[in-house]
């Protein structure tokens, strides 16, 4: 019988297995520290967004933090019995990155288009929404200083200019009121509201009432603590003096 020397076999059997198990053992590494990668990523942004997304859980699967494009903001519009979720894309990121319309639930319901937008076809645009994630939070405005009113902070919320568009402050004397406005081009359902400078709730408007002419507020100096938008606007009530150049005799007839 011919003896087969393994030896010296063409095949080195051993020395193959040995590479497919490293091999293997490498890929399987490679997936392994992939998916740490990956689930930590999950983890800090779930944690990072833990208020929100405990709410809406279906929202990690659809956002992508580091594509500040496609997701750059995630907002709430409350309907009563349920909410619309809509996730706004950046401004400035190309013709081709449209924002989408979910309901709370997580089921789709609506894409922007380039002629098209999912919030002004369901009569939302001028809706109060909450900002549930903002991609780039050093935009956010900054919350300012209420040492005298610290109640204010609980109040209003800094990134929704519709709600609380300004605050201003009444002097009565021995105390003052604090009248959160809402901008006036907003929805019908933002409503003003007025407060004692304790905090205490005093007074909200509706659709044929005004707080600040119910307590004769209305031609009042007042001090303006706070204005979302951001324009320059000096406190008070004063009017602009008119240029009467040419008929300068009117400036002792009118009252200014």
């Amino acid at each position: 019988m011919k003896k087969v020397n393994y030896n010296n076999s063409k095949h080195n059997y051993p020395t193959n297995i040995s590479l497919i198990v490293l091999l293997r053992y490498k890929f399987l590494k490679l997936i392994a520290f992939t998916s740490i990668i990956c689930f930590s990523s999950l983890i800090a942004f779930t944690q990072e967004n833990n208020s929100a997304f405990d709410t809406f859980p279906w929202l990690a699967g659809v956002i992508d933090v580091e594509d500040c494009c496609k997701n750059n903001r995630v907002l709430e519009y409350d309907m009563g019995g349920y909410s619309f979720i809509y996730i706004e894309t950046g401004t400035d990121c190309g013709p081709f990155t449209f924002g989408k319309l979910y309901l709370n639930t997580g089921q789709y319901y609506c894409s922007d288009s380039e002629t098209f937008s999912c919030v002004a076809a369901y009569g939302i645009a001028d809706n109060e929404y909450t900002v549930l994630w903002d991609c780039n939070p050093d935009d956010e405005v900054e919350t300012p200083n209420f040492d005298d009113l610290p109640w204010l902070e609980d109040e209003l919320d800094f990134t929704d200019c519709c709600k609380n568009n300004k605050v201003l402050e009444y002097d009565m004397g021995g105390y003052s009121f604090v009248y959160i406005e809402p901008a006036a081009s907003c929805s019908s359902n933002s409503y003003g509201k007025l407060y004692v400078n304790t905090g205490q709730f005093y007074c909200q408007d509706t659709d044929n009432f005004s707080c600040v002419e119910a307590f004769g507020l209305q031609n009042r100096e007042y001090e303006l603590r706070w204005n979302c938008d951001d324009s320059e606007e000096e406190p008070g009530t004063e009017i602009e003096i008119p240029n009467f150049d040419e008929f300068p005799w009117l400036n002792d007839i009118l009252d200014n």
